[in-house]
């Protein structure tokens, strides 16, 4: 074709005759970088082309924009796959016939607006970072929910990074499940795995995807999470995942997060009350929120992650007296361990619920409300600092009324 830039499905790119054809003349990138997504943006039009007959049963494949420097070379960049994204979406009309020799129709070709497409093609992986290993070809290496905020009744897509260690296909499909804070389901979906396209496999090379989580009008607001991995249709049997040099996790899947839920005005990210206090230097306490219930207390706990640790910590929630001893306490790993502190990413907020056998009238009548964090193994308590960067005594912080 006569035109600049092409824009074709990542199995016409793949297919032998195709390669043949670019010769090797474009450079392959997975990502589009943001200067050149804005020229490309502020293209009139692009060539989109559609094989009549694809050979993914119409499901959203991944897109190639060959996009030309000069009359031989240039860069083939590839689009992560949107599964809420199918072809068609991405024009309208039946476009213009492309015929073979014989006059059968071949494929299609439309006209489309740069902004309907281009929001396929990322410029940056996604932000959170993992290393978590199915089977001995598939590594997850990032993710992140796009957008990571919505309201109850909308959608938001995972965004998913695969690193690729070998061409052995996995025969499994992937589960996915929305669950609550508290770790119960509120939705699954199943999919085939993006590993089973074996035309997307590039020695060393990374696959990404988007898969559209859809949580139910009538949510609450809260934190959700998304787990997944792959199960054998047949059996139900699992694939157990793994870490550096393939050591088992001992689990069958991996828990991601968080999405947050807004409903009925309600922010699952703002405290009550806004006290500040740094637990070490890895976690922020934003502020608390207190619901009575008839004899006892819920005490919400908002926390943001600053930076990494490999450290599970336990949070604790003390009432004391005047002479400082407990009159009423609670411990717990945070969100119920299915989100432990050592897989809380930088800019994480999140928030758990203590309950006390305590009135709110009776919280802070002479007593004080204290909270910390500490490492089960050895008891050793998270220094904790004030606003004004002072170490607090006994590695705890009172949450004033």
């Amino acid at each position: 074709d006569t035109e600049k830039d092409i824009i074709i499905p990542y199995y016409l790119y793949a297919h032998a005759s195709f390669r043949y054809l670019l010769n090797d003349n474009f450079d392959e990138a997975v990502l589009l970088p943001e200067s050149e997504k804005d020229r490309l943006y502020n293209l009139d039009k692009v060539l989109l082309v559609i094989p009549a007959y694809p050979p993914d049963d119409s499901k959203p494949p991944a897109y190639v924009w060959l996009h030309r420097e000069n009359t031989h070379f240039g860069t083939a960049y590839v689009s992560a796959v949107n599964r809420s994204r199918p072809p068609e979406s991405l024009f309208f009309g039946r476009g213009e016939a492309i015929e073979g020799s014989q006059g059968n129709v071949l494929a299609h070709r439309y006209f489309v607006d740069p902004p309907m497409i281009l929001p396929l093609f990322p410029s940056e992986l996604p932000k959170k970072q993992v290393s978590v290993q199915w089977d001995d070809n598939l590594r997850l290496i990032g993710y992140q929910f796009n957008p990571p905020r919505i309201e109850a009744g909308e959608s938001s897509n995972l965004y998913l990074a695969w690193e690729i260690l070998g061409y052995t296909a996995l025969n499994e499909k992937m589960f996915l499940q929305l669950l609550d804070s508290r770790g119960q389901p509120v939705g699954q979906q199943e999919v085939e795995p993006i590993s089973r396209k074996m035309y997307r496999w590039r020695d060393s090379g990374l696959i990404l995807e988007q898969h559209p989580i859809r949580p139910v009008e009538d949510l609450d607001a809260d934190l959700y999470f998304v787990r997944f991995g792959f199960f054998d249709p047949a059996t139900g049997q699992r694939l157990p995942t793994y870490i550096a040099d393939n050591q088992p996790t001992g689990s069958d899947e991996l828990i991601v997060g968080p999405l947050y839920v807004s409903a009925n005005g309600i922010d699952p990210t703002a405290p009550q009350h806004y006290r500040h206090a740094w637990f070490g230097r890895e976690f922020l306490l934003q502020g608390y929120t207190l619901t009575p219930l008839d004899e006892s207390t819920i005490v919400k706990l908002y926390w943001q992650s600053l930076a990494p640790t490999d450290i599970n910590y336990t949070i604790f929630v003390q009432l004391l007296d005047s002479q400082n001893q407990i009159v009423a306490q609670t411990d717990a790993q945070p969100l119920q361990n299915i989100y432990p502190t050592s897989r809380w990413q930088p800019g994480d907020i999140l928030a758990e619920q203590f309950v006390l056998p305590i009135s709110v009238q009776e919280l802070f009548a002479g007593n004080r409300l204290v909270t910390g964090m500490y490492d089960l193994s050895t008891g050793a308590r998270l220094p904790v600092y004030n606003s004004r960067d002072d170490l607090l005594s006994n590695d705890m912080f009172q949450l004033e009324p």
